[in-house]
């Protein structure tokens, strides 16, 4: 998948006339964003002693980041994120999240002003700090991702970005135990998605 990402923005930037009409971008984004976890798993080798819950918990947080890209024609646009922080729930857990994505701007309001949809890849880190019962831990996973929202070119050249991250790639993280539980091996997975709004300047 990277490779075809990779391949079609090779071949964009070649065509003569995408490049006449690039518009590169920069700006600082605010994010709120979701740390998903599906599954948490503590196994005891030392007994075979297993369990498993499945119950879904979600702990939230704030961060500011950066982004940027090319506008490659009226439409089109390639974008990058970034962005890290603390979920503020249980307050030990971090995520950092980059992005690269194309975007189709369906430009009901003019030129790269309307509705958006795009897709492309991102790369996920989740990491734990150590607390009184667990070592700390990190993991990363990278895989797809899909995004909409709702873009406005103003005429003085800033560029206003609303819209929705979700990332497909599943984080198997896992830690020890301490103390009395230092035998326990814990794993989860866990995803990530954002919800954004991002102020740029083009170029």
């Amino acid at each position: 998948m990277k490779k075809v990402l990779l391949a079609g923005l090779v071949v964009a930037l070649n065509s003569t006339n995408v490049v006449a009409e690039m518009r590169p971008y920069i700006g600082i984004s605010l994010n709120s964003f979701s740390i998903n976890t599906s599954e948490l798993k503590a196994t005891d080798p030392s007994t075979g002693f297993s369990y498993a819950s499945s119950g879904e918990a979600r702990d939230s947080g704030s961060a500011t980041g950066i982004n940027g890209g090319v506008m490659l024609d009226d439409n089109g646009r390639i974008n990058f994120s970034y962005f890290s922080g603390k979920e503020k729930d249980s307050e030990f857990m971090t995520a950092t999240v980059v992005s690269i994505s194309y975007d189709y701007s369906f430009n009901g309001s003019g030129v790269h002003r309307g509705w958006f949809l795009g897709g492309g890849l991102s790369s996920v880190e989740i990491e734990a700090e150590k607390t009184g019962l667990t070592t700390a831990g990190s993991a990363t996973a990278t895989g797809a991702m899909f995004r909409g929202g709702y873009e406005y070119l103003f005429d003085n050249n800033l560029f206003l970005d609303v819209g929705v991250n979700v990332h497909l790639a599943e984080i198997d993280l896992t830690f020890n135990g301490t103390g009395s539980l230092s035998n326990v091996e814990f794993e989860s997975k866990q995803d990530v998605s954002n919800a954004y709004i991002s102020l740029n300047y083009a170029f």
